[in-house]
């Protein structure tokens, strides 16, 4: 399959993902392939006007080899790829494909799966069929059955050719990206939404109930897609500031994984694969944790916590022995944030340091709508906290991501230092999960930039905690099984981190 174009990568990074899984029998392989072309050179052309971005999914190139007790091979591909999908393309011509044993094809299977989960479906029928030499009438006939079906529930479209075909997903796709934007419009003009643009005007009641509600989202695991840097790139980075992936091959080896895609550099199929890995690795070794690791699982579950955690990194410091520092940057988390607070007020209260709290929506949850951002959010906690004036808060609201901090903090940054006559000396306050990551970006964002941050250190907000999701017998299963999937998919966004060129 030839790579599609890319979209722009400044696009990518403030887009909205869509994964849209393509479904056909075999018959349509070309077609299959010119659809995946077809969202390519679409998010290159639309992405930036509608902040959208289609990703193609196969099960050709994004399932991998599973063999389970009482499996099925479409309920697999259900399960690794399917269930993760926000839209379908479904394509017909002369067959509907061999029986799954609970559908008459794997295809229908995939779209009833995909109706049954109330997310949307596309369906087109091909009427090239007099083209078609040998045709099998039992299949033409079964084709026909269900496209009798899916009419009656709904509104399904013919094409004659690949070039018509091509035409109408470029104009159906604008009509469905342009839909999607003019909801998020409405969205933004709920009360709901509109109350974090006047949030200084708020009464205190209400903000206390905001508070709340922000306090009851479930926060969202989620791996990023961007545009794969240049291998040279990737290369001249890997040289100057490796990363640990060691870690990542041996996690993958130990609980039953192949690791021979986690290379450096790698292409938009390598990553693709190896961030496929990232939801069965998580649901592996969370089977093993609550069944007992063996030592062989215990090591490599601890060579993953002491890599994110930057255990050894040689730049952890204990909240009460720091008495002199600028600033103290603490970026946006949901539950957590509280931890993370607490810890930049007591740092500020010794050394009298500047606290920067930020964390703005993030887009990767839209379907849970924030009243509240996560830098209001903790602001709104810190005011409960103390009253002490002398402390100095700044607030960004606008990043969604970690690098967008740096970027959106950056001119308050600028500033201390002008004030100080001198550089910075920085403490960034996270999670473990997060702390090497963080790290690494500050590395980069700031090597040439040592003329207004000298130093940065950074402080755990948790630890037993996190540990515990690993390690105690006596743990809630469900907060265990997300934990371990905040561990896993950080150590695939160092990986996706290294080959995207973030940092």
């Amino acid at each position: 399959m030839t790579n599609p174009p890319a979209a722009d990568r400044s696009t990518v990074s403030q887009a909205r993902i869509l994964k849209v899984f393509i479904a056909s029998p075999g018959d349509l392989a070309k077609e299959r392939e010119m659809l995946a072309h077809a969202l390519g050179e679409w998010n290159a052309q639309n992405a930036g006007e509608y902040l959208v971005v289609f990703l193609p999914v196969t099960w050709e190139t994004h399932a991998y080899s599973q063999v389970k007790r009482d499996g099925r091979a479409q309920g697999i591909i259900n399960d690794q790829i399917l269930d993760d999908c926000d839209l379908l393309l479904g394509m017909f011509w002369g067959r509907v494909g061999t029986p799954t044993g609970r559908a008459a094809s794997g295809t229908i299977e995939e779209i009833e799966h995909f109706l049954a989960a109330d997310k949307p479906v596309l369906l087109y029928f091909s009427r090239a069929l007099a083209k078609i030499d040998g045709i099998n009438p039992v299949q033409l006939a079964k084709v026909e059955k269900f496209k009798k079906q899916m009419t009656r529930r709904g509104l399904v479209f013919e094409f004659e050719d690949a070039a018509q075909f091509r035409e109408m997903i470029f104009r159906q796709l604008t009509q469905y990206a342009r839909h999607l934007k003019l909801q998020e419009t409405i969205n933004i003009i709920d009360d709901r939404r509109v109350e974090r643009f006047r949030w200084e005007l708020l009464e205190p009641e209400l903000k206390a109930a905001l508070y709340e509600r922000f306090n009851a989202l479930e926060p969202k695991h989620h791996i990023p897609r961007t545009i794969t840097a240049p291998a040279e790139l990737q290369r001249k980075l890997e040289a100057k500031r490796p990363l640990p992936f060691d870690v990542l091959r041996n996690l993958l080896e130990v609980f039953g994984f192949s690791s021979g895609d986690v290379l450096i550099p790698a292409g938009e199929e390598r990553l693709t694969r190896v961030q496929g890995l990232n939801r069965p690795l998580a649901d592996r070794i969370f089977e093993s944790v609550e069944a007992g690791l063996s030592a062989e699982e215990v090591r490599a579950v601890g060579q993953l916590f002491a890599c994110l955690s930057a255990e050894n990194d040689g730049r952890q410091a204990g909240s009460g022995d720091l008495t002199s520092c600028d600033v103290v940057l603490v970026p946006g988390s949901r539950r957590g944030h509280r931890y993370r607070v607490d810890i930049a007020l007591g740092i500020a209260q010794r050394s009298g340091a500047t606290i920067i709290l930020s964390g703005g929506h993030p887009l990767y949850d839209p379907d849970q709508p924030l009243a509240m951002g996560e830098a209001d959010a903790m602001a709104y906690y810190l005011e409960s906290k103390t009253v002490d004036q002398s402390i100095t808060v700044l607030r960004d609201s606008r990043a969604r991501s970690t690098a967008e901090t740096l970027l959106h903090v950056w001119p308050e940054l600028v500033q201390l230092a002008v004030a100080k006559r001198g550089p910075l000396d920085m403490v960034v306050v996270t999670s473990p999960y997060h702390m090497r990551r963080l790290l690494t970006l500050c590395d980069a964002f700031f090597e040439d930039r040592t003329h207004v941050v000298r130093s940065v250190k950074g402080i755990l907000s948790t630890a037993s905690f996190d540990r515990n999701v690993f390690f105690s017998k006596d743990f809630d299963p469900v907060r265990r099984r997300y934990g371990i999937g905040v561990y896993v998919q950080e150590i695939f966004k160092l990986y996706g981190g290294r080959v995207t060129g973030e940092f």
